[in-house]
């Protein structure tokens, strides 16, 4: 599915808005400094940032934005299956 034809420049723009949130988890990031670090316009972040907290992965706190304990948790757990599943992995190569 990498295909040119899937690819949503809107789409990972948001998801590149995602990861700098997620390396700056403690301090936050002012939305500049995102549009600075994406090299895009900030009515583009405030639309990607928008939408991020509209779907419960980012907040906003006295202007600067941070990723939500929702991304924590699913980060977990998807960690968690792969942990659980590594176990089966090796049985398979035996």
């Amino acid at each position: 599915m990498t295909e040119p034809k899937y690819c949503s420049a809107s789409q990972q723009r948001v998801l590149r808005t995602l990861l700098v949130l997620a390396n700056h988890p403690v301090e936050g990031v002012l939305p500049g400094v995102i549009a600075a670090h994406l090299q895009t316009l900030p009515s583009n972040t405030t639309r990607d940032l928008a939408n991020l907290r509209i779907v419960g992965l980012a907040r906003k706190d006295k202007g600067l934005w941070f990723p939500t304990l929702k991304v924590w948790q699913s980060i977990a757990a998807g960690g968690g299956a792969v942990c659980r599943q590594q176990p089966t992995k090796k049985k398979a190569r035996r």
